[in-house]
């Protein structure tokens, strides 16, 4: 069964507009969400549903496409204000 997920993002750490652009554009084809800190009871799997929001509007629709991954493999995040951040260890990829 298909679950909804809702994650959110903070305007004054994240250039959401330009995420939105750029997956518009072609310039990105995947969005790469980190579980942080967070004790989940329950995961996402693929195929459930998240919407993001960011300065209180719902900005994005997207479909999980892998459960999280746990390893080495940065992914830096050119859309946060200020220096990149780096998505480490735990990641889901989102379409």
């Amino acid at each position: 069964m298909v679950k909804s997920w809702q994650v959110s993002w903070n305007h004054k750490k994240y250039d959401y507009v330009g995420i939105i652009n750029s997956y518009k554009n072609n310039k990105i084809d995947t969005i790469y969400q980190s579980k942080g800190l967070a004790i989940m009871k329950n995961l996402p799997k693929i195929d459930d549903i998240v919407y993001v929001s960011c300065n209180k509007l719902k900005i994005m629709k997207c479909k999980i496409i892998s459960n999280f991954i746990e390893g080495l493999d940065e992914k830096n995040d050119i859309h946060n204000k200020g220096s990149p951040r780096i998505h480490t260890t735990i990641i889901l990829i989102l379409k």
